[in-house]
């Protein structure tokens, strides 16, 4: 971790209020990297008695309140994929964006998290797209073996199969590594309707 002691001179550090440097204390390791960057560009400039250092402070402390944000939210993410609720884990996402373009308009770095979270939001698009066909393909293949149409019914279940795979697929990539090693998006479960190809013999009575 980068600090103000290890990257500015003592002589400078000494300028800095106390109370400043104490705040920058309590920030996050990305915060304090950020206070550092701004602290640093204004020393080597020679501008550092123009910086606003209580704004430097207040901007990295809402950065770092974003970030927690963040957090939180690809926890829930994680979580939604997990639970099938692929709308909720998409507003997710988006909501993850806004907290992410929040940390850069507070100073903060995150361009690379906000490009992930674009891709999630893309995954879960195509999720939700494949996961609909998988979901009326279940109920078409359950009404045609219901009608004793097994043929169809061994289609409509295959259709559903395939797209519930990719499915998963596409949601498994936007769960921000999973809330732990054991979740994942059930499509079956999803669909709430039986994607099994059915043997023939077995479903005519």
């Amino acid at each position: 971790m980068s600090t103000l002691q290890e990257s500015l001179p003592e002589s400078v550090i000494d300028e800095l209020p106390h109370d400043f440097r104490v705040e920058v204390a309590n920030l996050s390791e990305e915060g304090q990297a950020q206070v550092v960057e701004a602290v640093s560009a204004a020393h080597d400039s020679g501008h550092l008695s123009d910086l606003d250092l209580e704004q430097t402070v207040s901007d990295a402390q809402s950065a770092d309140t974003a970030r927690e944000n963040v957090e939180q939210l690809h926890h829930d993410q994680a979580q939604a994929v997990a639970d099938g609720d692929l709308a909720k884990a998409d507003d997710l996402a988006h909501q993850t964006e806004y907290e992410l373009k929040e940390v850069q308009d507070h100073g903060g770095d995150a361009d690379k998290q906000i490009v992930q979270t674009e891709a999630d939001q893309a995954h879960l698009d195509w999720a939700q797209y494949h996961d609909e066909i998988a979901h009326d393909s279940g109920h078409d293949a359950a009404a045609a073996y219901a009608s004793g149409d097994t043929a169809h019914g061994d289609t409509y279940a295959a259709t559903a199969a395939d797209h519930g795979t990719v499915a998963a697929q596409d949601a498994h990539a936007a769960d921000q590594g999973g809330v732990s090693a054991d979740h994942g998006y059930d499509a079956a479960a999803s669909t709430g309707a039986d994607t099994t190809v059915h043997d023939a013999s077995a479903a005519v009575e």
